[in-house]
């Protein structure tokens, strides 16, 4: 083989490498919202449930239809489809409908210590109950009544799961997954609460019957609670509480209806009016 052969050789498999680089980087931008296990993304392509390979070839459907929460966990796809929590292996296997409610819609869920806690909207009542069941679809256990629009799962560890208790004025309680064991942990009313804990705390914005407002923060099991600041005078323009590093950022509309946005520290309760 003469030097010219073997230099075009060479050119051909560094740009092989270079072109196979490039879709590896591509796709996995592309695709990083989504989970992955393994080779593969599960993804939403073309309104129905794909997996692809993390190098974009490999593109195979799973199921009819748009999924929404997709998780992976132990070899199996979760995600909701039609308001019902389904499951399939990632070998494309054992397809399987968790949830079936005839009345009910699932709005959202999320797996913790192979428990699915899940959100469902009963259209007759006009109520949300939150729900735990094994990731086998077994053991499904009511944990509680939460207000009618709650679709967000409530902040939870690897034992307890933090939300406001619709049967008690929206107060903040804690159950355990199994709700086997249940307390009240906070002396306000619930009216926005964060979805992650921050640190040892649970976030949560609360209302009086003044119409003013808080941001407070309650330690998981209960033995203290700070108010971070208290608002007069003024309505939220927004319920979604927004926790950026240890700031919660958030907007209001003054006595004089005009908006402001302020930022409070979670750590030091210094609030300060953004401009």
């Amino acid at each position: 083989m003469s030097k010219k052969s073997i230099i075009v050789i060479f050119i051909l498999i560094m740009c092989t490498i270079a072109w196979y680089a490039y879709l590896i980087v591509t796709n996995m931008d592309k695709y990083s919202k989504f989970p992955r296990e393994g080779l593969y993304y599960f993804i939403n392509y073309n309104n129905d449930l794909y997996k692809i390979r993390f190098d974009g070839f490999g593109l195979t459907k799973m199921d009819d239809g748009m999924a929404f929460f997709i998780e992976v966990l132990d070899g199996w796809v979760y995600y909701n489809k039609d308001s019902e929590i389904h499951r399939i292996k990632t070998n494309n296997t054992s397809k399987t409908k968790l949830t079936n409610n005839t009345d009910f819609l699932v709005r959202n869920y999320k797996i913790k210590n192979n428990k699915i806690i899940y959100i469902i909207y009963n259209k007759i009542k006009d109520s949300s109950s939150l729900y735990s069941m094994d990731t086998n679809g077994s053991n499904k256990i009511k944990l509680a009544n939460l207000y009618k629009l709650r679709h967000r799962i409530p902040p939870l560890d690897s034992n307890w799961l933090y939300y406001p208790n619709h049967d008690d004025q929206d107060f903040l309680y804690r159950i355990t997954h199994n709700g086997k064991q249940k307390t009240k942990i906070g002396t306000h009313r619930v009216i926005s609460i964060n979805q992650e804990s921050y640190k040892d705390w649970i976030i949560y914005l609360s209302s009086k019957k003044d119409n003013s407002f808080s941001f407070i923060k309650t330690k998981k099991d209960g033995s203290e609670e700070v108010v971070l600041v208290n608002v007069n005078n003024s309505s939220p323009r927004s319920y979604e509480l927004v926790l950026e590093d240890n700031w919660i950022h958030y907007t209001l509309v003054n006595s004089e209806k005009r908006i402001e946005h302020w930022k409070v520290n979670v750590d030091t309760k210094e609030n300060i009016r953004k401009k």
